[in-house]
């Protein structure tokens, strides 16, 4: 009985965790295809190993957290990428001839990865000749400014991460410039009013 007890446990543990993973499965045309990336981005520094045992393993050069840390480097918005492989928790791409790795981290818990690709990989670019001057321009330089809407401080930061922003309708959104460096962003219901760092 109780070892019964322990494989129904073990068997809904796998299917809750599978499920929260969410695999993305693209086919050889969806992998060679171009993708755009849909917001701002920053990779860091650091490798990321793929988990395959054979010839197609991949070291990135850079790594993209999804938590979206202000880091080492600047992926503009738009920019050309070609999806190299999808595993586990990582969508491998390339950029410039060299190997980056997107990862789903612990702060993104509550999305997985297949709504985290699409979110932030597309085959067409955003279009931004909707916006006016300067709302561009601070989309294209990643700067939040008072005024801004909530999808234009998405298309300049990102996410705000989900661990700490459950849900995009509050009116306080929270991300990290830093590992340690907290920003505050607070809206009313139409923009974004104010900006605290700490």
């Amino acid at each position: 009985m109780k070892n019964l007890l322990k494989f129904i446990t073990f068997s809904i543990l796998l299917v809750i965790f599978t499920g929260c993973n969410g695999q993305v499965k693209l086919t050889k045309s969806e992998i060679e295809r171009e993708y755009f990336t849909q917001q701002n981005m920053w990779a860091s520094k650091k490798s990321k190993y793929s988990t395959s045992q054979d010839k197609d393993a991949l070291i990135s050069k850079y790594s993209v957290f999804s938590v979206n840390y202000l880091e080492d480097k600047f992926i503009p918005i738009n920019t050309s990428v070609e999806i190299v492989k999808v595993e586990h928790n990582t969508i491998f791409f390339k950029l410039d001839n060299e190997i980056y790795a997107y990862i789903r981290t612990r702060q993104s818990r509550g999305q997985n990865l297949t709504k985290l690709f699409y979110r932030t990989f597309s085959t067409l670019g955003k279009d931004l000749s909707k916006y006016n001057k300067i709302a561009k321009k601070n989309i294209q330089n990643a700067v939040l400014k008072q005024g801004m809407t909530k999808n234009e401080v998405i298309l300049s930061r990102g996410y705000p991460p989900e661990y700490r922003t459950q849900s995009l309708e509050n009116s306080t959104w929270y991300y990290w410039d830093k590992r340690k460096n907290k920003i505050t962003l607070n809206f009313n219901e139409k923009k974004l009013i104010s900006i605290n760092k700490n």
